[in-house]
């Protein structure tokens, strides 16, 4: 962290990396992917700049997708990274 005279500046400790936010076992949020390169109700695949973000569960559904951003939701069973 620096300081720029009287103002905190938090330095960009994200690089562009997608940022995934889960709530409980039903509700995922992904922020900063490019595309959706697989979609069933058992397996979501989104890329990101570097990594590819696998979500596996049950009645999955993308619930909201906007440019860089989705709200993923259904019986979330397992994350990983290809």
């Amino acid at each position: 962290m620096e300081k720029d005279g009287t103002t905190l500046v938090m330095p960009d400790i994200t690089k562009g990396c997608m940022l995934v936010t889960i709530y409980g076992s039903e509700i995922a949020l992904i922020e900063n992917f490019k595309s959706i390169i697989e979609y069933s109700d058992s397996i979501i695949k989104l890329q990101g700049k570097q990594k590819r973000l696998v979500i596996r569960g049950r009645e999955l559904s993308i619930e909201r997708y906007t440019k860089g951003d989705c709200k993923v939701c259904g019986v979330v069973e397992e994350f990983s990274f290809e």
